[in-house]
């Protein structure tokens, strides 16, 4: 992870660049300078590196202004500057000690009775609150999985990697409702699957035992207002929310979207040039997260394979005609 002077906001098929001094100036504030910017791309997170002056002292900071475990995606210079100064009180010595003994007294209310891997992990970090931990400090042989439980349930967590080592630092914020995804009690599960016809949209065949009712659109662009009930779901809107796919290609589609929201270009199958609706370009008229952002989703094989598959075969049908 490298950090740059320079980043691109990425609003759509728009792009706006902004430097750490034309951010600074932004701010306008003597005991901030922004210091540059990271993005940590596998997890969709992207910080302005700050430095704070308190009492005389200066300090370094990563203020995430994209953070998807929060709802948090900011693409405009103001709404970055508007967060850093937000943040600027929370990072003051006295509240940094609150906040370690606040949360202290809390650590079973918040990670749960039971919560025995994660809560050594969690002291390290609170202890440490404001520095730097590396993973190999944790001595457990999967820390990424308990620093994604953290952030799921409302912790803020920044993270670089510096010669190929990890690092976390837990940041002294208030504690945010982590977005609650989908899920399908087995008796819906099995609706789903009848819908579809128990037919893999991938490679349009008969499923196997990995199949899984998949969302075609993405969860990664979803927010508080994405409706998110499964109960009162009849067959056509089953077959018009899910598909079914394999773990693996499960797996696969979440790094394509990822990219997709990353970049603001949608993603291909096996670089073939066809989009059923649209092109390459995430549409400048439909916003980047929420119920509104599947509308840049439709056209894409990622989003509803089955269509896309249709799409493409009457085109070649058509020109063979």
């Amino acid at each position: 992870m490298e950090l740059k002077n320079e980043t691109c906001l990425n609003k759509g098929t728009e792009i706006e660049k902004l430097t750490a001094d034309d951010l600074t100036m932004i701010v306008g504030d003597n005991e901030v300078k922004v210091l540059g910017f990271l993005a940590h791309g596998k997890a969709t997170e992207d910080y302005a590196v700050v430095s704070v002056c308190c009492n005389g002292v200066w300090n370094e900071w990563y203020i995430p202004y994209v953070y998807r475990w929060h709802n948090i995606c900011i693409n405009t210079a103001i709404e970055i500057a508007e967060r850093i100064k937000a943040c600027k009180p929370l990072l003051t010595v006295a509240n940094i000690e609150a906040y370690k003994i606040n949360t202290r007294r809390l650590i079973k209310l918040l990670l749960g009775a039971r919560a025995d891997v994660t809560t050594p992990i969690f002291k390290k970090l609170l202890k440490n609150c404001g520095e730097w931990v590396c993973n190999r400090e944790f001595r457990n042989p999967n820390p990424q999985r308990r620093i994604l439980d953290l952030k799921q349930k409302g912790f803020t967590l920044a993270t670089k990697i510096e010669n190929k080592k990890t690092y976390h630092m837990l940041l002294p914020f208030d504690i945010v409702k982590a977005p609650t995804y989908e899920t399908i009690p087995a008796n819906v599960r099995k609706l789903i699957f009848a819908a579809l016809g128990n037919k893999d949209a991938y490679y349009d065949k008969p499923v196997d035992r990995s199949a899984l009712p998949d969302h075609k659109f993405p969860e990664i662009r979803w927010n508080a207002s994405t409706p998110k009930a499964n109960d009162c779901l009849n067959e056509d809107d089953m077959r018009e929310k899910f598909q079914l796919l394999s773990e693996s290609i499960n797996q696969a589609k979440r790094e394509v979207c990822r990219g997709c929201f990353q970049t603001g270009k949608r993603g291909k199958f096996y670089g073939i040039e066809f989009f059923y609706k649209g092109d390459e370009a995430w549409p400048q008229d439909v916003p980047t997260t929420g119920k509104e952002a599947e509308a840049g989703c439709v056209g894409c094989f990622w989003y509803d394979m089955a269509a896309w598959r249709k799409a493409l075969n009457k085109l070649i049908k058509g020109k063979q005609q």
